[in-house]
């Protein structure tokens, strides 16, 4: 049979985020090729898309096949199957490779009766924007995964942080938490439908490709009593904060990740960045945009950093919070402390 190289390419390219890294599990490597579609399962999700023209069933070492396709000469490839191995030619090049008939991949668990609603715009854009706070404690799995609520709502929560975005309209289904590394694996993903299942979430683009990831269980605690604070004083940050705070961090120097903190003052119409290890201190300051009132407070400055690509505008918070608005969310940040 002859296949188009550059579709086969394009269809391994969508389905390789699901493949493992390792083969704890039997054909986790492997591309499978059943009902003229290509599927990768990693456990955490799996990707099928659809191939044109390429009416194969087995699973095949995802390493080999999609490097040989990378270097084939021709465009047009020349496929066939010969007992235990599928040969590809390719001009004068040829490569056989074995493949396995029987598909040993647990994906009856993945295909369910899919019931396809329309995706609202902007949703992954909302995913996008409120990973960054998601956790890194893998012993806390839901604080390290968004959640997606009925009405359009994305929520992020690390314990130090809160970010939460509205799309505005509702989202098909229930609501469901995702982990983070499945939501990075999405964010690549055109999607356009959305259909719940049975401890999966699925997702379907425009050409066919379904994108599915295991949910977790457990549910999401309510951040709402954190989102929901009032009588903060506004702070506008000056617009070279983020490269100071970048210069501080290199003298946090914490073991933990999670512990580093720098110190930011307000003093009169100056406003200081210091942060300090022992042996080494650092201290910079820069000019303020307004604002007469001095106090000073501790923050983990690549969480700072982070929200303030979004916003310079803030509400400092006497319950030790730091909270940003604008038009579709809201990030609330811990401070260490804070001394008015």
């Amino acid at each position: 049979m002859k296949v188009s190289k550059a579709e086969l390419q394009k269809a391994l390219e969508t389905v390789k985020p699901g493949l493992a890294s390792k083969e704890l599990v039997e054909q986790t490597t492997s591309f499978a090729f059943v009902d003229g579609r290509v599927i990768t399962y990693n456990d955490e999700i799996s990707i099928s898309c659809p191939v044109e023209g390429l009416n194969i069933e087995g699973a095949i070492k995802a390493e080999e096949l999609y490097k040989f396709l990378s270097r084939a000469p021709s465009d047009e490839l020349e496929v066939e199957i010969a007992e235990t191995e599928i040969i590809i030619r390719s001009g004068r090049a040829k490569a056989s490779l074995t493949i396995q008939s029987e598909i040993i991949l647990p994906l009856e668990e993945v295909e369910q009766n899919y019931d396809w609603k329309k995706l609202p715009e902007g949703f992954i854009k909302a995913m996008e924007f409120v990973h960054f706070s998601c956790g890194k404690d893998m012993t806390r799995p839901v604080l390290s995964a968004v959640h997606v609520k009925k009405d359009g709502v994305m929520e992020a929560c690390d314990s130090y942080r809160v970010t939460s975005y509205s799309i505005g309209k509702k989202i098909g289904g229930d609501e469901f938490v995702i982990p983070i590394h499945s939501a990075k694996a999405l964010f690549r993903f055109p999607v356009v439908e959305i259909s719940a299942g049975i401890g999966w979430i699925h997702f379907r683009s425009a050409n066919g490709a379904v994108f599915s990831a295991r949910i977790l269980a457990e549910k999401y605690p309510s951040i709402d009593s954190v989102l929901d604070v009032e009588g903060g004083e506004e702070f506008i940050f000056p617009e070279d904060i983020v490269e100071i705070l970048s210069r501080a961090d290199v003298f946090t120097g914490e073991e933990f990740e999670s512990d580093k903190s720098v110190e930011i003052s307000v003093e009169g119409r100056k406003v200081f960045v210091r942060a300090g290890t022992v042996g080494a201190r650092f201290e910079e300051w820069t000019k303020r945009a307004g604002g007469e009132s001095e106090f000073k407070f501790s923050v983990h400055p690549k969480f700072l950093g982070d929200m303030l690509k979004h916003a310079k505008t803030c509400e400092i918070f006497e319950n030790n919070r730091m909270r940003f608005l604008g038009k579709n969310w809201v990030h609330v940040a811990c401070l260490q402390k804070v001394e008015k």
